[in-house]
């Protein structure tokens, strides 16, 4: 099936995918299936619309590959599995479209059946899939705690961070894992990025979960990362600190010359979080709530007028 591959590599459009499929649907093997609908989720990726706004209940372009997808998922194994998780949630969150809990649900009693089996990077990868396409079936969450645990000297940064963020984002708190993780981010801290940061402050502070080792680490690497931060990862990270707690004054120092240099960047979510971070905080930046009233006023005629 080697020429099945190639063709798919070499397809232009969904709609190529699909009808490829068709052709060679009576001959095509696991790979072959989770293949397709990487290729899938990179089309879409790169902007292709073809899938954009559609529902799999209202459109049979995919109801084929969902249907043998479906019917071959007991025969997947975890490199299969890992990949197709993370390739639907990337098409549901790219295109708004619903896969259907049907296949959702066959996921999830695979990687129950499988946890055993998978490997770190395919950890994560289930892990950010679940949560961004908001998958909360506690057994299968409580199924990850263990084997995240297990593997968690095995990941890096970004797997960390994205673990991390995928908890917050559904809502379940394992405080033995985030201890954990906390244990292994703190021997590689250096080598984290500002979004990985970011996301990791922001997933102990949605939690209630606190590590102060590791703020006050990370407090100290991200001074000379600053400038680094979207607006977002600012507003973020400054609201973490303020709701565990724990205000670095270092940090809110440079936070807010960041903030003064890109305040037009942020949204007004953002310009709200930061203010209720300093506040909280108790950090005095007068200069900085005197631009943000400024912008925030602007913007309020510019919505009036």
């Amino acid at each position: 099936m080697d020429s099945f591959l190639d063709e798919l590599k070499n397809c232009k459009s969904v709609t190529d995918v699909v009808n490829l499929h068709a052709r060679e649907r009576s001959s095509i093997k696991p790979d072959d299936l989770s293949f397709s609908w990487h290729q899938i989720s990179r089309l879409a990726s790169r902007g292709n619309r073809e899938l954009n706004g559609i529902g799999i209940e209202k459109s049979l372009i995919l109801q084929a590959l969902h249907d043998d997808t479906l019917s071959s998922i007991d025969s997947f194994g975890p490199k299969n599995i890992a990949a197709i998780c993370h390739k639907l949630a990337k098409l549901e969150k790219k295109c708004q479209l619903n896969i259907g809990s049907d296949i959702w649900e066959a996921l999830d009693r695979q990687i129950v059946s499988l946890a055993d089996s998978f490997g770190a990077r395919e950890i994560s990868n289930i892990t950010w899939a679940l949560a961004s396409s908001n998958r909360s079936s506690e057994d299968v969450w409580h199924t990850l705690d263990s084997i995240t645990i297990r593997n968690a000297h095995k990941y890096n940064p970004q797997e960390i961070s994205n673990t991390l963020w995928a908890y917050a984002k559904v809502g379940h708190s394992s405080p033995e894992l985030f201890v954990r993780l906390a244990e292994v981010a703190l021997t590689r801290i250096d080598e984290y990025n500002s979004q990985d940061i970011s996301n990791t402050v922001w997933a102990y502070a949605k939690l209630g979960l606190s590590s102060p080792e590791l703020f006050d680490k990370i407090a100290h690497v991200s001074l000379n990362k600053i400038d680094q931060f979207n607006s977002q990862g600012l507003a973020m990270t400054a609201w973490a600190y303020a709701k565990v707690g724990r205000p670095n004054p270092a940090l809110y120092e440079k936070i807010a010359e960041e903030t003064l240099r890109r305040v037009l960047e942020f949204n007004s979510q953002g310009l709200a979080n930061i203010v209720w971070a300093f506040a909280t905080a108790g950090h005095s930046s007068p200069v900085l709530f005197e631009k943000i009233a400024q912008v925030s006023l602007s913007r309020c005629h510019q919505l009036n007028s």
